[in-house]
């Protein structure tokens, strides 16, 4: 059994608001999802069984083919410059 430690600090004067640096549309899905980005960015796309369907890098304002994709909850996560950002998304 593998476990990890984590410590969360939860003082009033360290949260901040988080916003997102990409988008992802559209939610829900069908046939591409799109990435709104201003650079080249790496992008997962996980199953909610944490099977990766997806791995590559894409270009400005890219997309990426769901078509091989069943129907369900995906989970994309994007990679820059040491920010890592998740989205959740339906593919119909």
């Amino acid at each position: 059994v593998l476990s990890q430690k984590f410590e969360v600090n939860c003082n009033r004067s360290s949260i901040e608001k988080i916003t997102k640096q990409w988008n992802v549309y559209p939610n829900p899905a069908k046939d591409f999802i799109y990435i709104n980005n201003q650079q080249i960015v790496n992008v997962r796309v996980f199953g909610i069984d944490g099977r990766i369907h997806f791995s590559n890098t894409i270009e400005k304002n890219g997309r990426i083919s769901t078509i091989s994709l069943d129907k369900g909850i995906y989970i994309v996560e994007i990679h820059n410059n040491g920010i890592i950002e998740q989205h959740s998304i339906i593919i119909e």
